[in-house]
């Protein structure tokens, strides 16, 4: 089976994840699509969730995703992904997309946007999103790459590496400070 973008030069499947996201037991898929002029800025993107309970041996489209969540915010390109494990004890996955040329304030130091399974449900903006990550450092590419990189404070809680190439960091965010909401800055994890 295949998935087809929604449009010719979309890029769709620039990043792609998969994991499980709505607690029936089944891979899901996520996939990124920068130009998608229907529902993102320019410059932005798409991230298209398959729950594995829909995706089939047929062929299809991203219009038959069953949750689409646009950036759009100008030039907020999408580039990195990852299933966090629960966050917030609700027996479902978290979902952590990164920014890396995120614009704030005349800088573009990056972000990472946190989508609880109660947000991702429902939002159609990734600024929508629970807790909102913002870089330090303009150009830096905070967001570039997250992971998932398992448990390394041993409070039984998955914790995010978050990676900023252009500052030459990675940060580790452990699983206490996800449970903030809002807008912080990395320089508080």
């Amino acid at each position: 089976t295949y998935i087809l973008g929604a449009e010719e030069d979309g890029y769709f499947g620039i990043v792609v994840e998969t994991g499980e996201i709505d607690g029936d037991g089944r891979a899901d898929l996520l996939a990124v699509q920068w130009a998608d002029a229907a529902t993102s800025a320019e410059g932005s993107g798409v991230v298209h969730l398959f729950y594995g309970a829909s995706l089939g041996l047929s062929p299809t489209t991203t219009a038959s995703a069953d949750v689409s969540i646009a950036s759009t915010a100008d030039s907020n390109q999408l580039t990195a992904l990852a299933i966090l494990g629960d966050q917030g004890s609700d027996g479902t996955a978290e979902l952590v997309v990164g920014a890396s040329a995120a614009d704030f304030e005349e800088a573009s130091p990056g972000a990472v946007y946190l989508l609880t399974s109660s947000v991702f449900g429902h939002a159609s903006d990734v600024e929508d999103a629970a807790l909102v990550i913002t870089g330090v450092q303009d150009g830096g590419q905070f967001g570039a790459a997250v992971a998932d990189v398992g448990d390394i404070d041993g409070d039984g809680v998955n914790d995010l590496a978050i990676g900023a190439p252009d500052a030459d960091a990675v940060s580790i965010w452990l699983s206490g400070s996800l449970t903030a909401t809002g807008w912080v800055s990395a320089d508080d994890g």
